[in-house]
């Protein structure tokens, strides 16, 4: 049983004003299970307390899915108190034009805020020790962590001083163009830069280290990707569902470790061509996965 579920578990439920609550009596805390019907209301405020037989419980968790159908939406604030919010509670909202988020919040992704088309106000408490935005991204607040955008930006600059972009970082952007890297860049996460149709070419700069799985999959413009000579792990489905890549660099002086999940295949390899130093080319053609792509080009 995982952290969360036993913690779940010490909760009874409750339900008022058209919420409905896990409580822990120890704790004196709650976690929204189910928010109101908002209908039509415009502005909402996540409340930051319930009252439960004059007794206070400070709500500090939003639960997956608890506000849902918020679909009429407009303006949100998310109190000091919360510290949590699950997946999939204000993503696809067709009329939230802004959030506010308060200083307790620790963790965000684009499942929480992602697909908001009307959203042009995003803002976070600068009291927040955990989170901040900046130029329309968030990160963590020591700046090592690109953590997602709230936004489908065109043009993509991820400040320097990043070490690590979030899984599912800047997904399902539909708009974006192209992608400035940091130099210090070490890690892209899973599915951070997937599913971005307009995304022509793809360089890492010198310094990155691990592509994880599907990193980049399902961008289906994507014709060129340059990994750097410092590249030490690359998973298997980095590059999934990209039928028009048509050249992958590879600068590396040894051979790139795969790091395989369910595949054992490379799915671009009938329509791509690997470029590889010279003196790696028959390593890389006998190779088992990297063996399918046509290997005819050298750096």
């Amino acid at each position: 049983m995982s952290t969360i579920e036993q913690d779940a578990s010490k909760r009874r439920n409750y339900k008022h004003g058209g919420c409905e609550y896990l409580l822990n009596d120890e704790e004196r805390t709650a976690w929204i299970v189910k928010g109101p019907r908002i209908g039509r209301c415009h502005r909402y405020r996540i409340p930051n307390h319930v009252i439960v037989n004059g007794e206070r419980y400070d709500i500090e968790r939003v639960e997956i899915d608890a506000f849902e159908k918020a679909k009429s939406l407009r303006h949100l604030i998310v109190p000091d108190s919360i510290i949590f919010i699950d997946e999939y509670n204000f993503s696809s909202l067709p009329n939230l034009r802004s959030i506010y988020i308060g200083k307790g919040l620790k963790y965000l992704s684009s499942w929480i805020f992602g697909d908001c088309p009307k959203l042009t106000t995003f803002e976070i408490s600068s009291d927040n020790p955990h989170l901040c935005i900046e130029h329309g991204t968030v990160y963590t607040k020591d700046g090592k962590r690109a953590v997602m955008s709230p936004f489908k930006q065109r043009h993509l600059v991820i400040k320097e001083g990043v070490e690590v972009i979030e899984n599912v970082a800047f997904w399902w952007n539909d708009k974006l163009k192209d992608v400035h890297f940091p130099s210090t860049l070490r890690k892209i996460g899973d599915n951070s830069l997937a599913g971005c149709p307009k995304l022509r070419s793809v360089t890492l700069p010198e310094g990155v280290e691990e592509c994880v799985v599907q990193s980049f999959q399902d961008n289906e413009g994507l014709e060129v990707a340059d990994l750097p000579s410092t590249m030490k792990n690359y998973g298997c489905e980095t590059f999934n569902n990209c039928p028009q890549l048509h050249t992958l660099i590879i600068r590396t002086d040894h051979v790139l470790e795969l790091q395989t999940v369910r595949n054992e295949s490379l799915d671009f390899a009938s329509h791509c061509t690997l470029k590889v130093l010279c003196e790696l080319v028959d390593e890389y053609r006998k190779h088992p996965l990297w063996g399918q792509i046509r290997t005819n080009e050298v750096l």
